[in-house]
């Protein structure tokens, strides 16, 4: 009778957070090396359930530097518990023990070693019997370059095509050792392509989908450079897409759409909110020449917090500039924290009024912007 395919897969923070780590680095998700070195990581103990499993395959993925770079021990065992020292212990606490060395521990858990690879993508684990599972990993750096595992499939219990074939592919030990690795092969990327036929769905969904296929989704809505936003901000525009056309190019998705990308709400000025106070020749000069000079100008304030204020000020105006009417002009503000008269300066927005301080002449104080001059009257010839 067949068994239906089970798996252990480590690809969350917490997967990689139990077990213990010598030197190496959580990195959400995975498990690396952040500074020259080696580092190593156990694995928490896997119960498969059931004595004598024979374990069928490992699938890993990371950034590895060379062939050299990752090494994996894997470890198998019948039995929870073994001696040391005369006395009784747990291979799990044993593991999770970060009081005992790395050094110590490798000696401890020697002898239930099954198999060692270098830098796995794909390995079969035919050789490797035992209810529990667990593996060792050493990450070793190369100059400036460090190793990362991100996820790790482990599949159980053994499976292969040589039960399809005739008994006598199957009697001599030796030749069915290398037609069962033979057809492993096929098998693997059988199985790996009718995974991805199985998943197919969650391509499909803006929750589930990440990367290029969520950008994918992205051109079925017509969403323009999807590649700026951030797969959160994305799957926003994705859920929220038929919703968001129906207000595209009003002021209300002009707004929507900066505050997504930004994370701040803008203030946004149009022309027929300043009509009421051209009246003052004075002040319609002023107003003008902060926010634009006729109707077919509308201005953008936002205030943005980033360390790449230039790289972040030219997606903003892309973003505008799709999200606008075409023959409407957009005039971008990025508030700063100061106060200028006759300029962007926002009393409880971007500027504060503080509490009044007498004036003195320390040799330590600075009067910025300011010019002490006698009256026209009192100045000498």
């Amino acid at each position: 009778m067949r068994h239906p395919i089970k798996y252990f897969i480590f690809n969350k923070d917490s997967d990689f957070a139990r077990g213990s780590r010598y030197h190496a680095e959580l990195q959400s998700p995975g498990i690396g090396l952040t500074e020259a070195g080696t580092g190593y990581f156990y694995s928490r103990l896997l119960d498969s359930r059931e004595k004598n499993m024979q374990w069928h395959r490992i699938l890993v993925e990371g950034d590895t530097v060379s062939e050299a770079s990752v090494r994996f021990w894997i470890y198998a065992s019948d039995s929870r518990t073994f001696l040391w020292e005369g006395k009784t212990r747990d291979i799990g606490e044993v593991i999770e023990d970060d009081s005992i060395s790395e050094e110590e521990k490798y000696r401890m858990l020697e002898p239930c070693l099954k198999k060692v690879m270098d830098n796995p993508k794909d390995m079969l684990l035919h050789e490797v019997e035992g209810e529990y599972l667990w593996f060792r990993i050493r990450l070793i750096s190369q100059g400036e370059a460090y190793p990362k595992i991100t996820r790790i499939k482990i599949i159980f219990p053994k499976n292969t095509w040589l039960s399809y074939l005739p008994e006598v592919y199957q009697e001599d030990e030796t030749g069915a050792s290398f037609v069962e690795r033979y057809l492993g092969m096929f098998q693997s990327m059988y199985q790996d392509m009718s995974d991805k036929i199985y998943r197919i769905p969650e391509y499909m969904d803006p929750d589930a989908a990440h990367g290029p296929f969520l950008q994918w989704l992205g051109t079925w809505l017509s969403i323009e450079d999807s590649y700026i936003w951030k797969e959160d901000q994305l799957r926003y525009l994705i859920a929220h897409g038929v919703e968001l056309y129906r207000k595209r190019g009003t002021v209300d998705y002009l707004k929507e759409m900066v505050q997504l990308y930004t994370g701040k709400p803008p203030y946004i000025v149009e022309y027929h909110q300043l009509e009421p106070y051209m009246g003052d020749h004075d002040y319609a000069e002023r107003l003008m020449e902060l926010y634009g000079k006729n109707s077919y100008i509308f201005t953008v304030i936002v205030d943005m917090d980033s360390h790449n204020i230039n790289r972040e000020y030219k997606i903003l105006t892309r973003i505008i500039e799709q999200a606008k009417p075409a023959h409407i002009e957009s005039n971008i503000i990025v508030l700063e924290p100061f106060i200028f008269l006759d300029k962007h300066s926002y009393l409880g927005i971007n500027s504060v009024l503080g509490s009044y301080g007498a004036f003195v002449l320390d040799g330590q104080a600075s009067i910025p912007f300011t010019a002490l001059t006698a009256r026209e009257d009192e100045r000498g010839n």
